[in-house]
């Protein structure tokens, strides 16, 4: 396995400014996607489980980008209503289970079967180990 070659990851864009003033490319293109969806439409958002590997260590200068990044996510969700968002990526015993992984960000079967049980559960807003629900809106209930 690749585990060790792959290194932390950061979303990219622009970082300078307060947390406010930040770019994420990715939720600003989903952003118009998620408006033209019907208003009682249900969505899931998640962050997927990389492996521990990719996850950046406690105290990390990036973890302040991530934490703004998911914040936004949730905001996004909350803004549009029915709408789960759910958090894979941080330290769990999925993210640490190395076999789980064909390199630090790919996962295997198993892996991606207990991700989508982990969806199903936290939809009926069942909480695990495995996940974070950052906004819990009214998906499948």
């Amino acid at each position: 396995m690749k585990l060790r070659e792959d290194g932390f990851f950061i979303p990219t864009g622009e970082r300078s400014g307060p947390p406010s003033g930040w770019t994420f490319s990715a939720l600003d293109a989903l952003r118009p996607v998620l408006s033209s969806l019907p208003a009682e439409t249900g969505a899931i958002l998640f962050f997927v489980p990389y492996n521990r590997v990719r996850l950046l260590p406690p105290g990390h200068s990036g973890a302040e980008v991530w934490n703004e990044c998911k914040r936004r996510a949730a905001a996004l969700a909350q803004y549009h209503g029915h709408m789960l968002v759910v958090d894979f990526l941080k330290p769990s015993p999925v993210t640490n289970d190395d076999e789980g992984y064909w390199d630090g960000q790919h996962v295997r079967v198993a892996v991606a079967d207990r991700v989508v049980r982990g969806l199903a559960g936290a939809s009926r807003g069942e909480r695990s180990a495995d996940y974070d629900i950052l906004f819990g809106g009214s998906v499948g209930r």
